[in-house]
């Protein structure tokens, strides 16, 4: 095993998608319980709608609940097409896609790129989590704010095991 792990990648696109889908369900509160939120109203606005349309009846007869569906619909529309603008604005930065160099060592990890330098201690992590893509480091004062590595950045599976092996040594596994 080395004493050090040497990583650098180019940030792309979905690596910012994966880390926010990844925060958005991990945190028990806003995830799950906001998708299926979501689908109910979605649902249930969809069937009063097509069935006051089905039925011929006129608007002002209309029933409550069908302009709360309608009010919900929109509310759904809004908050899509917000995270649409931040998407656009936050991937027209240049920045963003600046290259990333993170070495990892027995003390902690060290990333840096053109426009930051960060040395962190273990400490500083909770856990390592990983999905087949991406291993996840989130901070101690965020469950759900962290730092994603992704697996392509590392050389070898074998360079992946010895992460993991020295993450399993530092931090409490998730």
């Amino acid at each position: 095993m080395t004493d050090r792990i040497v990583l650098n990648y180019e940030p792309v696109r979905r690596d910012y998608y994966a880390w926010h889908l990844h925060r958005f369900f991990r945190n028990p509160v806003l995830g799950w319980i906001k998708v299926i939120f979501l689908v109910q109203v979605l649902i249930v606005s969809l069937a009063v709608t097509f069935f006051a349309l089905a039925a011929n009846i006129p608007m002002v007869e209309w029933p409550v609940l069908t302009w709360l569906s309608a009010f919900f619909l929109a509310l759904i529309a809004g908050v899509v097409i917000k995270q649409g603008l931040f998407w656009r604005r936050f991937f027209k930065d240049p920045n963003v896609f600046e290259p990333f160099k993170v070495t990892i060592t027995p003390n902690g990890l060290h990333f840096k790129t053109g426009l930051a330098d960060s040395k962190l201690k273990w400490k500083s992590f909770t856990a390592l989590e990983e999905n087949k893509t991406y291993f996840f480091l989130p901070y101690q004062s965020s469950k759900v704010v962290g730092q994603p590595i992704p697996k392509r950045a590392f050389a070898s599976a074998e360079q992946q095991n010895e992460f993991r092996t020295l993450a399993a040594a530092r931090l409490k596994t998730a």
